[in-house]
């Protein structure tokens, strides 16, 4: 199948998810990213690290009871020089609700002209998500569906699609991460009723490099999401290669963040963000708190020599 083919059906595939009411999972406010942009979306793989495994936890809300956390783990490495293979475990809860996903990684680049690149990814899921009614105020306990039942869960596959454009340092990239309209296992006439949403992310980044030591990468990211007020993201990372960096991020939201991290033995990486809401009712919470924990193995052989691992 020739490139040309792969390209338009992704572009197909993404165009009809936008069209669509599909909701997916919410890995929108996660910080990971600014250190391993690939647990955004397949295609935006580090392409000069062998292999690469990523641990992340982060409590929301912290001080309230049953505050959301999200635990986090990521692997993945490169193949035969232009492919990109991974895998992801992801589990969230908040009071009552839990999910968990499993997912699959696949990208391939394609060089189109000098210093000029198509990323293709594809990541199928499989997610389950699992209402806790036994500790749960019920309003209609004569409900047929809910009678003899403490939990109400689903369990669904799904397949995630993304296309990045690379020009030497500069990163343009859409993912579109469930293509796939799941009907809700409680209603079926509501789609997705206990997933997440965020139905098409579009990510745009470019390295700046001053006196060949120092860093600087701006990125925006946007969130349209089904139903819901489209999500603007806008960090900003610097510090010195191969050692540490400091970044900022600010969302639509309201929301503030900072990060600090470092990389060990040139392998260890190690990060810590906190996010805070800067809206008219800065008290609503104390604070979110993540960290990120990764490791780092070898070089590979990928194409672009401009396209360097910074961290």
């Amino acid at each position: 199948m020739s490139a040309r083919i792969i390209i338009t059906f992704l572009i197909i595939l993404i165009c009809l998810h936008m069209t669509g009411a599909v909701r997916s999972q919410n890995n929108a406010n996660e910080m990971q990213y600014l250190v391993n942009p690939s647990c955004l979306a397949p295609t935006l793989f580090e392409n000069t690290t062998n292999f690469s495994g990523f641990f992340t936890y982060r409590s929301e809300w912290s001080g309230f009871q049953g505050n959301p956390s999200v635990a986090l783990l990521d692997i993945s490495g490169t193949l035969k020089d232009k492919m990109y293979f991974g895998g992801e475990i992801r589990y969230q809860g908040a009071t009552v609700f839990r999910s968990f996903y499993l997912s699959l990684k696949y990208a391939f680049q394609i060089k189109i002209q000098e210093d000029q690149f198509l990323t293709l990814g594809l990541n199928p899921v499989f997610y389950q998500n699992i209402l806790d009614i036994s500790s749960a105020t019920v309003f209609d306990p004569g409900d047929p569906l809910l009678e003899g039942k403490d939990r109400i869960s689903q369990s669904k596959l799904n397949i995630g699609a993304g296309l990045s454009y690379r020009l030497k340092r500069f990163v343009l990239s859409f993912y579109a991460p469930m293509l796939l309209n799941n009907k809700s296992a409680y209603d079926e006439s509501i789609e997705g009723s206990l997933s997440f949403p965020q139905n098409l992310m579009v990510y745009i980044s470019n390295d700046f490099i001053a006196h060949r030591s120092w860093l600087v990468k701006p990125t925006l990211r946007i969130n349209i999401i089904t139903g819901s007020t489209t999500l603007f993201e806008l960090s900003l990372l610097t510090g010195r290669i191969d050692q540490f960096w400091f970044s900022a991020l600010y969302r639509s939201n309201k929301m503030l963040g900072l990060s600090v991290g470092g990389l060990l033995w040139k392998k260890v990486v190690i990060s810590y963000g906190y996010e805070f809401f800067t809206g008219n009712n800065p008290g609503i919470h104390t604070g979110t708190h993540e960290i990120t924990l990764g490791y780092k193995i070898g070089r590979s052989k990928i194409i672009n020599p401009e396209l360097k691992d910074y961290f």
